[in-house]
């Protein structure tokens, strides 16, 4: 639980201003005020029901101050989550059920010699053509909202420890997937692009890529996070992933993803 708390804060960091308040990190970006990915607050640790009172009424007032939302708020381990829940559901967030995976075992999946797996850095033109595609797709967006969720995808690029892969297709592009290196641990970053185009077997042998990278990397755990009854579960469950813990997210329910 604590490397996925890691990474949201290190991705939040290449598309916002990170800023300690009491005792939790707020990532506040006002171009892109309706991205949760941009405006939440994490690593949230308190000592008493008092304390998580005092801690979000701070975080609160800071994304006020600034004319923003709070999207998303993600406490640390411990007893601080129930007391946190019990003050943010009260003020109107929503508690979201996350699941997170490690893989248990890999078996590489053959090649498909009609993908084409290339770096994401090599092609930003076709990356945010692709992403531009699958976010008006997924989500019930404005222009403006697709586009700011598109560059925060790119903008993520960024982040050094981040490795994406872009898979193509007769030369075009169509699923992106990434892992971001916490030391020991390889985080699975997910991005399903155009499946409806192409059929799951060109993801699968696109994550296949990914996992031969990570264990090059020679990571001791690889996980990924996904919101629980997700259809993502069993297709990572078909990877080798198992379930491995839970966490609950509190999140504005009009927030935009990533």
């Amino acid at each position: 639980m604590r490397a996925i708390g890691r990474a949201v804060v290190v991705l939040g960091r290449t598309v916002a201003e990170a800023i300690t308040i009491g005792h939790a990190t707020c990532l506040v970006c006002p171009d892109r005020p309706a991205v949760r990915a941009a405006n939440f607050a994490a690593e949230i640790k308190v000592a008493s029901p008092a304390d998580a009172e005092l801690t979000l009424g701070q975080v609160q007032q800071h994304f006020a101050r600034r004319g923003l939302i709070c999207w998303a708020l993600y406490a640390a381990d411990g007893p601080s989550t129930r007391w946190i829940a019990d003050v943010a559901v009260r003020d109107g967030y929503q508690a979201t059920s996350r699941c997170v995976l490690r893989l248990e075992r890999f078996a590489p999946e053959p090649t498909d010699l009609r993908l084409q797996i290339i770096p994401a850095r090599a092609a930003y033109r076709e990356l945010r053509s692709l992403l531009t595609r699958w976010v008006g797709q997924a989500y019930d967006a404005g222009d403006r909202l697709v586009t700011d969720l598109t560059e925060t995808f790119i903008d993520q690029l960024d982040e050094p420890r981040l490795d994406m892969f872009l898979g193509r297709v007769d030369r075009q592009p169509v699923v992106v997937a990434g892992v971001l290196s916490l030391g020991q641990v390889g985080v699975i970053q997910y991005a399903q692009g155009l499946l409806q185009e192409v059929g799951p077997k060109i993801a699968t042998v696109l994550m296949s890529h990914l996992l031969e990278h990570c264990q090059r990397a020679q990571f001791e755990q690889v996980i990924v996070d996904l919101a629980a009854g997700s259809s993502q579960i069993r297709f990572f469950e078909s990877l080798g992933f198992k379930v491995a813990g839970s966490y609950v997210r509190l999140d504005r329910e009009a927030a935009a993803p990533p």
